[in-house]
């Protein structure tokens, strides 16, 4: 059952013995629903807004980092997201290797309007700019997340058109390259950020989302990949995310929730956040 709403009512009436991600908008009703027991863990994933370095505008820096200036993502997320899941406080999520708990304050951006537009101006944009931000149609909280940053981008001088599409078409369209900006999540599958990281490398099918290429990260993430001690293999990720963040290519704005409503006499049913495959025993 694709729609979540219609999820949420196979839950609620019963219907279905167990039903994975309740959206953010139903938690509460499903939680006081009869018969029905709510579970929930913390993900291993983070989505993120991403800038594709390849498309002008945002294949300048200045540019990049005046949209994450123009940017409250704490209200954001609130907005969207409410009390399901939580602001990123990290590239990866806690308890991943490449969590660095000092990353946060040096990197993620406070908002200052006009600071993004100063640097609008020093990029040779002081009338602003039009840039497109893509999101799929069937992940409500992408999209609602996506209109708050819109509306935030525009006091900035930053006009974004906001790109709503099914989800193939979605995949087919940044996948190519396409898009200035979209909403993407990556899952760190065995807790370690490689399989974030990889992602991002332009040996992935996924790599013109961002196009970033420069040879210090291909470097960082290739040594990452190769090293067999962990104190080494986390000093590559930090290198490699740390590079992605300089360059305001990533930015970080939620950590997911994994739940599931489980109906009553239903037992031996977890919640894994390895793959986020979950356990039926």
């Amino acid at each position: 059952v694709t729609d979540a709403s219609s999820r949420a009512i196979e839950a609620e009436t019963g219907n279905a013995d167990i039903v994975y991600n309740i959206a953010s908008k139903d938690i509460e009703t499903v939680k006081a629903a009869k018969g029905v027991e709510f579970v929930s863990t913390n993900g291993a994933q983070t989505v993120f807004l991403m800038s594709n370095t390849q498309l002008a505008p945002m294949d300048n820096i200045k540019v990049r980092e005046a949209v994450w200036k123009a940017l409250d993502v704490t209200t954001g997320v609130k907005l969207a997201y409410g009390a399901f899941g939580s602001q990123a406080e990290d590239w990866v999520c806690p308890g991943v290797k490449g969590a660095d708990p000092t990353r946060a304050a040096k990197y993620f951006p406070t908002r200052d309007v006009e600071a993004a537009k100063a640097l609008l101006a020093e990029a040779g944009y002081p009338d602003g700019i039009d840039i497109e931000l893509s999101v799929f149609s069937s992940n409500q909280e992408r999209k609602d997340l996506g209109e708050v940053f819109q509306s935030q981008l525009a006091e900035a001088g930053i006009r974004v058109k906001l790109n709503v599409m099914e989800l193939n078409a979605w995949s087919d369209y940044v996948y190519s390259g396409k898009s200035h900006l979209t909403f993407y999540a990556t899952t760190a599958m065995c807790f370690e950020a490689d399989k974030c990281l990889t992602q991002l490398m332009p040996t992935s099918a996924y790599y013109k989302v961002t196009g970033f290429v420069p040879d210090e990260f291909t470097t960082a993430v290739n040594n990452s990949l190769a090293a067999l001690d962990e104190t080494e293999r986390v000093k590559y990720y930090s290198e490699a995310i740390d590079l992605l963040l300089e360059n305001y290519v990533t930015l970080p704005c939620w950590h997911n929730e994994l739940n599931a409503a489980v109906k009553d006499g239903i037992e031996g049913f977890i919640l894994n956040r390895s793959y986020e495959h979950h356990l039926l025993q």
